[in-house]
């Protein structure tokens, strides 16, 4: 047998370095692909169809303003502002998912699985070797920015409008800015936390924060000191193809300075810290001033039996996630709330216009919003959803995670039947996607009650346990492509086909689909249980397939052999 040794020119910083940023990138082809073709279909569909449902701008000029909590309504009634606030506003935080992902495993994730240390052992500096993965991460938005404008250009022009390229590549380059930044911020805050998934979740929570602040102030007329914190206001002052509104180039410059500033912060914050560990908050001497005296081993184990957090797998998994169970129920109430106090403050003006409007029924796909039931269907659970769906796939990406770094001999090595380990760590999914829905159905129930508006509690509670097949059909989905695909793969997967579902069912209105297209959407199937009720045939058939889907997970497992 012979045996093979590179050549030291091979491993070099002359020839392996030089290609850190190529080789990086090439390990976003298929996210960039996915996401920008995905994304770019969407967008043309959208504008291919706008001009017919653009047409009755009249009826729009006195109720776009209760709508500007989802964007600014600028020019809504023309082709252009339709496609800006239906599509091309919602662009950056949809495709700043997969960035806050990637970014967040930019160099934390090497670090997880160990491949970082032989990174660092070849003669290479630390600044270059993230500067050259910044550099293939930068390199990725901007090709999947490139081929949605694309899209764009095509879509304008198959709807016969005027194919403004320089207006299109300025929307592209707006995009582009402000989903690197949402990237930017879990490269930034993965120098604090030990993995990639609470720098990613992190992030994600910092950019649904700022979307619903910049949407308050919006929708509000709040302080314009408040709105300039945000990265959304910023990224709305943008409107490149509507003609009667433009690029905003100042704009432009501060989401390429905040680019810029946090770039500089995590490189300056990587390069100063150990490789593995975290930033310290605080100095070495106050954390020694602290520290508590040794403990006796005997007294550990005293504490340890009497922990119940670690009396089986499922209790200690949920000990492991509870905070992260917390936070987003947190986000999904205070969502929920808030949600009802903008329909009580809108409430009159939306009815009458949707009385002889159809254009607004065409904007929030049908919902029957003169209704206090359609309204929270609109506004609330057409994004709720999509929320749980996400939640429910952080929750469930500790199993792969877990798979990916061999963590689990020790807990293999106890008289433990293997196809119980998958089975009681999938209980983190089911106690949080439970208790997301039981959020979802009260936040709205104690927002109605402080603001007086009436809700049927049926029907909310309907709404509320319906989140829970989502959830629990995202989280085995995860569960059977772990050990197969690294964590970091199944998130671009699963988090690529939730974000394409979610769009599809978003836009429906504007897409000439059959129905059997729409029918595998999720959120399709999901439908709109405040004002119809639960599909029951759609509710079955996802519990059935997240049945399968963990059954097929279990029977790998027992079947893996855990050295490979």
């Amino acid at each position: 047998m012979a045996i093979v040794v590179a050549r030291p020119q091979q491993v070099g910083a002359g020839w392996a370095f030089g290609a850190i940023w190529s080789k990086s990138l090439r390990a976003y082809r298929v996210a960039i692909l996915a996401w920008g073709i995905g994304l770019g279909l969407l967008l043309m569909a959208t504008a291919a169809a706008s001009p017919s449902i653009a047409t009755a701008a009249g009826q729009l000029s006195s109720v776009t303003q209760s709508f500007s909590f989802f964007g600014d309504p600028v020019a809504i009634g023309t082709p252009q502002g339709y496609i800006t606030f239906k599509f091309l506003g919602l662009l950056p935080l949809v495709l700043g998912i997969w960035a806050v992902i990637a970014g967040a495993h930019l160099t934390r994730g090497d670090e997880e699985s160990g491949a970082l240390d032989l990174l660092l052992g070849e003669p290479v500096s630390r600044a270059r070797l993230m500067g050259e993965k910044i550099i293939a991460f930068a390199l990725g938005i901007i090709l999947a920015g490139a081929i949605i404008t694309a899209f764009l250009i095509l879509g304008l022009a198959s709807a016969k409008l005027s194919p403004d390229v320089s207006g299109s590549v300025l929307a592209g380059v707006n995009i582009i800015l402000a989903t690197f930044i949402y990237g930017a911020l879990g490269i930034f805050f993965s120098q604090f936390t030990r993995t990639a998934g609470a720098a990613a979740g992190i992030a994600g929570a910092y950019m649904a924060l700022d979307f619903l602040v910049a949407g308050a102030m919006r929708s509000s007329n709040g302080p314009a000191w408040v709105s300039g914190l945000t990265i959304n206001y910023y990224s709305e002052l943008s409107k490149p193809i509507i003609p009667t509104y433009g690029t905003n180039p100042g704009a432009l410059l501060v989401l390429l300075a905040i680019s810029v500033v946090l770039v500089a912060a995590s490189m300056w914050l990587f390069v100063r810290r150990d490789a593995g560990d975290v930033v310290k908050l605080w100095s070495r001497a106050s954390q020694s001033a602290t520290r508590r005296p040794p403990v006796a081993p005997a007294v550990t184990l005293t504490r340890a039996q009497g922990d119940r957090s670690l009396r089986g797998v499922a209790a200690r998994a949920l000990a492991a996630n509870w905070l992260s169970i917390f936070w987003w129920i947190v986000g999904i109430g205070v969502f929920g709330v808030y949600a009802v106090f903008i329909a009580q403050a809108a409430e009159k003006v939306i009815a009458q216009a949707f009385q002889s409007s159809a254009v607004l029924k065409a904007l929030f796909n049908g919902a029957n919003m003169n209704t206090n039931n359609g309204f929270i269907s609109g506004i609330e659970f057409a994004f709720i959803p999509f929320v749980v769906v996400l939640a429910a796939m952080f929750f469930a990406i500790n199993w792969a995670q877990d798979l990916d770094r061999g963590r689990l001999e020790t807990v293999l090595g106890e008289p433990l039947p293997r196809w119980r380990l998958p089975l009681e760590r999938f209980v983190t999914v089911v106690v949080g996607v439970v208790a997301l829905g039981a959020a979802a159905w009260l936040a709205p129930l104690l927002g109605g009650a402080l603001s007086g508006f009436t809700l049927s509690g049926g029907d909310l509670a309907s709404a509320g346990l319906g989140l829970i097949p989502l959830g629990l059909l995202t989280g085995a989905l995860v569960y059977a492509l772990a050990g197969r695909f690294s964590s970091g793969v199944i998130l671009g997967i699963v988090g690529g086909l939730a974000t394409l579902s979610f769009l599809v069912e978003l836009i429906q209105s504007v897409l000439k689909f059959p129905d059997w297209v729409f029918n595998l959407s999720i959120f399709h199937v999901y439908g709109q249980p405040v004002i119809n009720g639960v599909n029951w045939t759609g509710t079955l058939v996802m519990l059935a397939l997240a049945a399968a889907l963990l059954a097929l997970a279990v029977y790998r497992f027992t079947q893996a052999d855990m050295r490979q």
